[in-house]
């Protein structure tokens, strides 16, 4: 049984399961775009467009036949990953087929049709009659380290399988993150993260600035007051939620405060907090922190920040 209750706090969500269940400091926000750098920022999410129904079966879809990150963090990730233009993360670019995949009426071979990703029992002789860890084959990632055959057609989405680190994933050029200096490109934060040099989104085109701070780290930073939490880096979005204001999310985007405007990230999005607990979503009647439980087999309950 699938329930989705917009009256509800946040989203909780019940499924049956088929199994048990370059500057030495910061010089501060540099000139932006937006005629009022205070205002809330109208992000979309990657889901903005797609019916309630769709990115809950999208979810469970995922969750279910691609990666374990289970149904509330994939819920969680298609509501709050915005649309910048830049090449999506490998898992992003899953959830972003999600209209291919509800659209098919085949399971987790529709997933295989969409994205590339699917699961083959272990025949003996066969490619999983051993416990063996990730390898490439060719664009094909294939992990038998659970003595079954998962494997990911990295080609499906224009991804490459990095034979190094077996992994769907797109080259970027290598650096030395020990001494690696961060640097701002045209308002595009460049850093270095796994030994790759990665380069942000053009921060003004999102209400941002960029900066670098004290330790050389270059980052997409939002106007108003500094915030305490990890720098986002080259990320934008609705990231580390610490409060309500008219309405509004206030977000921290590089160690500084950004407002958000939920509404326009999903329809029917408005700013909800529980507990410590601020984010963009339907409504706030359960904890994001909590686990989840079963509900009497085979229905588990969760709940997630959006």
């Amino acid at each position: 049984m699938l329930t989705l209750g917009r009256g509800l706090a946040s989203l909780v969500v019940l499924l049956a399961l088929p199994a048990a269940c370059g500057s030495s400091s910061d010089s501060g926000p540099a000139e932006t775009k937006k005629e009022d750098p205070n205002a809330p920022f109208p992000y979309q999410s990657i889901a903005h467009d797609w019916a309630e129904i769709d990115v809950l079966k999208g979810a469970i879809f995922v969750a279910s036949c691609a990666f374990d990150d289970g149904v509330p963090d994939t819920l969680e990730r298609a509501y709050t990953t915005v649309e910048t233009g830049a090449p999506p993360s490998y898992k992003t670019a899953v959830i972003d087929a999600t209209p291919c995949m509800v659209a098919k009426s085949a399971g987790c071979a529709g997933v295989e049709e969409c994205v590339g990703i699917g699961f083959h029992a272990a025949l003996e002789g066969g490619p999983c009659d051993t416990h063996a860890p990730p390898e490439c084959s060719g664009v094909v990632m294939v992990d038998c380290s659970e003595g079954y055959d998962h494997f990911q057609d990295c080609g499906v989405l224009a991804f490459q399988c990095d034979a190094s680190n077996p992994r769907c994933h797109v080259p970027k050029p290598a650096c030395d993150s020990a001494t690696y200096v961060g640097s701002c490109d045209a308002g595009r934060p460049h850093t270095c993260s796994g030994g790759e040099e990665i380069i942000g989104v053009e921060c003004a085109e999102f209400g941002l600035a960029c900066s670098i701070d004290d330790t050389s780290n270059a980052a997409c930073r939002g106007h108003g007051a500094a915030c305490e939490t990890v720098p986002n880096k080259t990320g934008v979005g609705p990231k580390e939620g610490i409060g309500c204001e008219g309405g509004h999310l206030r977000s921290c985007n590089g160690q500084r405060e950004q407002l958000v405007d939920c509404a326009a990230l999903y329809p029917g999005f408005s700013c909800q907090s529980v507990g410590e607990h601020a984010f963009c979503g339907f409504a706030a009647n359960c904890d994001p922190d909590a686990s989840p439980t079963c509900d009497g087999p085979p229905i588990a309950r969760a709940c997630t920040p959006s």
